[in-house]
């Protein structure tokens, strides 16, 4: 092998191969690998801190909901929600899809329930499907009686509050907000 001694260093390689058809020549950059680990590092380094600040709207047990407006809810008096209409109620957040048969099945026990404690308690079913699928999954599920639950579809916000991977996933806030 030859060395070449120039910046950026490279070192050139002689070899002999019959699977790679004879004599061949080929040289491996070393500064410019090192750039690109340098690179890498930085990247990396970056993910990690964006990371960081898309957790930071993230909430644990205690920490106060935040302000926010969503558009997307069916079963609701208004056409809307947002923090100020849930306060002065529990409110449990139910976030469901429509391929989990367990949150189905526990649609009739939530509405029961929201029933029973209507002046104390507030549930909302949250799902990140479209509210044109979930309209489709009870048009083709007849059997399955429509919940008379607020339904959240399409949800972006809540589910960035409390990150979860699988459903049924269960949250309470008191009537403060907490």
């Amino acid at each position: 092998p030859s060395v070449r001694k120039a910046f950026p260093p490279k070192i050139q390689i002689k070899y002999d191969s019959d699977n790679y058809g004879g004599n061949q020549l080929g040289s491996v950059d070393f500064a410019a690998e090192i750039k690109l680990k340098k690179m890498k590092t930085i990247l990396l380094f970056i993910l990690v801190l964006l990371q960081g600040s898309m957790k930071a709207q993230q909430l644990g047990i205690g920490d106060v909901l935040p302000p926010f407006t969503i558009n997307e809810i069916t079963n609701y008096p208004e056409q809307y929600i947002d923090n100020n209409e849930i306060k002065g109620k529990l409110v449990i957040f139910d976030f469901w899809s429509t391929n989990c048969t367990s949150c189905v099945a526990a649609f009739p026990k939530l509405d029961s329930m929201q029933q029973q404690f209507k002046d104390q308690l507030q549930i909302f079913l949250i799902t990140k499907q479209p509210k044109k699928l979930i309209d489709q999954f009870f048009i083709k599920h007849k059997k399955i009686k429509r919940p008379n639950l607020p339904i959240i579809t399409g949800d972006s916000i809540l589910s960035k509050f409390f990150p979860y991977v699988y459903v049924p996933h269960h949250v309470w806030v008191d009537s403060v907000g907490k």
